[in-house]
């Protein structure tokens, strides 16, 4: 890939509205040539990966492969069977909770995260810092935190620590509210 030219500010401002304008037709043909270029790199890159071959390790018997199945799927009837228990009850915290993530400027601003993403050759989702940074530096200054909170919130509702989990919130809400709720009693006239 070409090395971008650099930019003379000096002569920029020197220079007559046609001198201008060819300056930027031919940064716009530069830019338009770098990212067909990426476009060709990522294309290529993914027709050079390797296919992965189910021969390249140790098969898993019969025997291993069906315990395996059954594993997961204790481990899944566990994790519904929790989540009914503890759900029962807290319908309307959890309901506070998935508010939370809906909201349509959140879902607008990460279309636009994912837009420049794509066609700069990042991955939005798990996007790495220099894409959240490159867009976040060429937005708005007063868009700046409102974008920043949309992809946080994004990449939190797909990649969130076990904690952040909608239930897991809704519990501690109930028992935030509950405690706040109730009042401690005095014990023989004197309070703790």
């Amino acid at each position: 890939m070409e090395t971008p030219r650099i930019i003379d500010w000096a002569a920029l401002f020197q220079a007559t509205p046609e001198q201008l304008k060819k300056q930027i037709e031919e940064t716009a043909v530069e830019l338009k040539a770098m990212e067909m270029e990426a476009e060709a790199s990522r294309k290529r890159s993914r027709d050079e990966r390797p296919k992965p071959n189910l021969l390249d390790g140790p098969v898993p018997s019969k025997e291993q492969r069906e315990a395996a199945q059954r594993a997961a799927e204790r481990i899944e009837k566990t994790r519904v069977e929790i989540f009914q228990l503890w759900s029962a009850g807290l319908e309307n915290e959890m309901r506070q909770e998935a508010a939370i993530l809906q909201n349509p400027q959140i879902d607008k601003d990460f279309a636009s995260f994912k837009d420049f993403c794509k066609r700069w050759s990042f991955d939005s989702l798990p996007a790495p810092p220099e894409a959240i940074t490159a867009f976040l530096g060429q937005s708005k200054r007063q868009d700046v935190a409102r974008l920043y909170r949309a992809i946080r919130t994004v990449h939190n509702a797909y990649y969130q620590h076990p904690c952040d989990e909608v239930l897991v919130r809704a519990v501690v809400r109930e028992a935030r509210q509950s405690r706040t709720s109730k009042k401690p009693t005095p014990q023989n006239g004197k309070g703790h």
